[in-house]
């Protein structure tokens, strides 16, 4: 079993600030608390087994479901996984591969 290292990318730290704002906004905490407790156990899973998640196609980034509405991009280098990304499946799928070229740069 591996041990990956796990670093967020600045993109990847805001969008989960919106996402929570988001949130918060919207229901409650106990929402929000359900909801990073489910990134934090996806995490956990990437630790051990950072290729868990299918590479989306044509890229070189994986897609991670989180919730129904939820997904984590990221990349693997070597013994680190590079977060990318949080992101709100009900968005733009243009936008999507605009922010997450951004986010691997």
């Amino acid at each position: 079993m591996r041990n990956n290292r796990i670093v967020w990318t600045p993109i990847a730290i805001n969008s989960l600030r919106e996402i929570k704002k988001f949130v918060l906004e919207q229901w409650s905490q106990d929402v929000l608390d359900y909801l990073l407790d489910l990134v934090d156990k996806r995490i956990h899973q990437l630790r051990s087994n950072p290729e868990m998640a299918p590479i989306v196609e044509k890229t070189q980034y994986r897609k991670l479901i989180i919730h129904k509405n939820i997904s984590l991009f990221y990349v693997n280098e070597n013994s680190l996984t590079k977060i990318l990304l949080i992101w709100d499946n009900r968005q733009s799928p243009e936008k999507l591969y605009k922010v997450l070229t951004t986010a691997d740069q």
